[in-house]
């Protein structure tokens, strides 16, 4: 019986080590019903946190995100998925030169803002809140700020958490958007991408706070997960890596392109996520930060 247990254990965590020039780790988790769906395996990059800017700090995060680039391609993905955070400051230089770099990928690749691109999350009329000028520039560029494609068998949606408890405009458009795109009885498995994490140590914590989703929005997300078959959660923002399950949902945070925090303690880097019928495999990449 000992065995017999310590065998589904490992059946249904199914962690191996991998030793490569990249130092990745494969790890292979979930596997909801809505999963034997997929036929072939989807590779999913998950990039986060450029920081792309024209500061101190030019030159070595440009550095960084060709690196990354690098490996994104010699591994043949799928699709890229950028999780927010694409610059600095969101000013026209850095978007022209973070849309430069980015046509170096192989693959074709869909991103969201994050919190340095346009503004963080209203919490009660703090400093640098999203607002409408820093929306629209980002608009300018890149058109709307949430996205939902299909690649193989997988469904993969990216929404704007910064937007999320705004009260503009936009969020309201956003929120028809996802509600739409995931409706009840689901035919393919769900991947959904913010740059918040919903959130870091419990489902039920606070709001007000800078890292995570609101508690009114992230339990509106969760309804959503829910009913539609979303299998993972994916995210970026905290500079470091976070794994969480809820109710049968993923929620994973990948390393940063740019910095890791705490800083000199976590390497920049990516991780490959693939989706296919036996669960979820994460398998992260790192590179030598650039000086």
């Amino acid at each position: 019986m000992k065995i017999r247990k310590t065998l589904l254990i490992a059946a249904i965590m199914l962690i191996s080590f991998i030793f490569t020039t990249e130092s990745a780790t494969t790890n292979r988790v979930n596997t909801p019903a809505v999963l034997t769906n997929v036929v072939n395996p989807v590779k999913i990059a998950l990039v986060s946190d450029v920081h792309i800017n024209r500061g101190t700090n030019q030159a070595r995060y440009m550095a960084n995100y060709e690196k990354v680039i690098e490996q994104v391609n010699r591994e043949n993905v799928d699709v890229v998925i950028i999780s927010g955070d694409l610059t600095e400051d969101g000013t026209p230089s850095e978007y022209s030169d973070f849309r430069s770099l980015t046509k170096k990928f192989k693959s074709t690749v869909y991103f969201i803002p994050g919190n340095h691109d346009i503004g963080n999350k209203k919490i009660g009329g703090k400093k640098g809140e999203i607002n409408f000028n820093r929306l629209a520039g980002y608009q300018i560029y890149f058109g709307k700020t949430w996205f939902s494609t299909t690649v193989g068998n997988v469904k993969i949606i990216g929404a704007n958490s910064c937007l999320m408890g705004s009260g503009m405009k936009k969020e309201t458009e956003m929120w028809k958007f996802l509600e739409k795109e995931m409706p009840r009885k689901p035919k393919l498995p769900i991947v959904f991408v913010t740059h918040h994490p919903l959130y870091e140590k419990n489902i039920e914590e606070k709001g007000g706070e800078y890292w995570n989703v609101e508690p009114a929005e992230r339990f509106r997300l969760i309804g959503l997960f829910q009913q539609s078959g979303v299998v993972a959660a994916l995210s970026g923002h905290l500079h470091r890596p976070l794994t969480n399950q809820y109710n049968n949902v993923l929620y994973y945070t990948t390393h940063p392109v740019s910095f890791g925090l705490p800083q000199g303690k976590q390497k920049p880097g990516w991780t490959l996520v693939t989706v296919s019928k036996n669960g979820i495999e994460l398998k992260p990449f790192f590179i030598e930060p650039s000086k």
